[in-house]
């Protein structure tokens, strides 16, 4: 289960930015680099966070950084 990777194609296909999930989330944009860098590991609400900001199910969403 790569959670970057998911994080960056979602991003990617969104076209947006980090800025803007940092914000979604109400958090830093150095946390989502963390996050989407493997540098910090996240817990299931906050996969189940970004999940849901992107419109997705969990399983959707962790399946983006499986391919």
């Amino acid at each position: 289960m790569d959670i970057g990777k998911s994080i960056r194609i979602a991003l990617a296909e969104r076209n947006e930015r980090q800025t803007w999930l940092a914000k979604q989330m109400g958090c830093s944009r150095g946390y989502v680099n963390r996050l989407s860098n493997g540098g910090v590991v996240p817990g299931g609400k906050t996969i189940e966070t970004i999940a849901d900001i992107f419109g997705m199910s969990v399983s959707e969403f962790i399946a983006l950084g499986e391919g």
